[in-house]
């Protein structure tokens, strides 16, 4: 009970700490302290939880990297329409400059979002004593991350939450058979990937501004 509760004070720590960071900008300093400083929820359960070497073994079966990132790569295709417009030059011509400050910042955000909630849903998802009942909340909390972040909750609809929440009990199934994490971070970084491309062209068609 203890273990869950301490998960719970952490799991409500994340979007706490991001609105008391949120107006930490002006400087590199103060985007550093911000940027970093909103990840510390997602690692505070270590110090309660044991994590084993075997959490983040590449020696896994084949099967789990295939499961983990083809399951990836198929909700990007079915949401394709949706990032084809943010994959064409043309609309960041009408758009706000990116600055390398921000371009380094959005995709540190992709890579990091990507090992830290893995590990934070998955790995560090309190033993409940019922798989289906793990899985279920483990996607339920990953939902509702998403949906408490203005940026998300913003471009995210119904069709999205229910795609995030199909991933979430693939990603924990390949956790949890597994033992290891890897595969599940690299499944979440495909999927993050057309995010991260996204924002290197319109850094590339800030710099033409630039110029």
């Amino acid at each position: 009970m203890f273990e869950v509760l301490m998960y719970l004070c952490s799991f409500i720590l994340i979007p706490l700490n991001r609105r008391i960071l949120g107006n930490c900008r002006g400087s590199v300093t103060r985007d550093l302290i911000r940027v970093f400083g909103a990840d510390l929820p997602f690692i505070l359960p270590i110090f309660y939880y044991e994590v084993t070497k075997k959490t983040f073994s590449f020696s896994v079966s084949p099967f789990y990297y295939l499961l983990s990132i083809g399951a990836a790569i198929i909700c990007l295709t079915i949401q394709f329409d949706k990032f084809k417009p943010f994959l064409q030059k043309d609309i960041y011509y009408i758009l706000p400059p990116m600055s390398l400050r921000y371009f380094i910042i959005m995709q540190y955000t992709y890579f990091s979002s990507a090992i830290l909630e893995e590990f934070f849903y998955r790995a560090l998802f309190p033993n409940l004593g019922s798989y289906w009942l793990e899985a279920t909340l483990s996607g339920v909390l990953f939902c509702i991350a998403h949906y408490i972040q203005p940026e998300t909750r913003a471009r995210y609809n119904i069709r999205s939450y229910l795609i995030i929440f199909g991933l979430s009990l693939i990603w924990y199934a390949s956790y949890y058979y597994s033992h290891s994490i890897i595969p599940v971070m690299l499944g979440h970084l495909v999927y993050n990937s057309l995010g991260s491309y996204s924002s290197l062209i319109r850094y590339r068609v800030s710099k033409e501004f630039g110029n």
